[in-house]
């Protein structure tokens, strides 16, 4: 999961580094407020983190998919047609994902 916000000035967006999953953890993270500055503009800026997003990072579909299609390949020999069946992982990947940016993106922090 990415999290950005938009820059105020030039409407770009600003990857926030953090490894919060959902937006209270983020809070008791970083506080009310995210500090960052542009890479773009270089100016610096303060957003309350209601206005931080969160986005799909097709880095852990793509591990998914690698390591089924790993792991299909050698059940193919073993099992035969069923060893394909673990071709379903990124679908589980994915639906994780999604489901975690749903709910941080859906639950807001009370302001102050």
């Amino acid at each position: 999961m990415k999290l950005y916000t938009i820059c105020p000035n030039c409407r770009n967006e600003v990857k926030i580094k953090s490894t919060a999953k959902t937006r209270g953890d983020l809070q008791m993270e970083i506080g009310e407020e995210v500090t960052f500055q542009c890479l773009y503009c270089k100016e610096n800026h303060k957003k309350h983190i209601n206005k931080v997003r969160a986005e799909t990072s097709n880095k852990f579909i793509l591990i998914g998919l690698a390591i089924s299609i790993f792991v299909s390949i050698i059940l193919w020999f073993v099992l035969g047609v069923i060893g394909t069946v673990i071709i379903i992982i990124p679908g589980v990947f994915w639906y994780q994902e999604m489901s975690a940016v749903k709910s941080f993106n859906n639950y807001m922090v009370r302001r102050r």
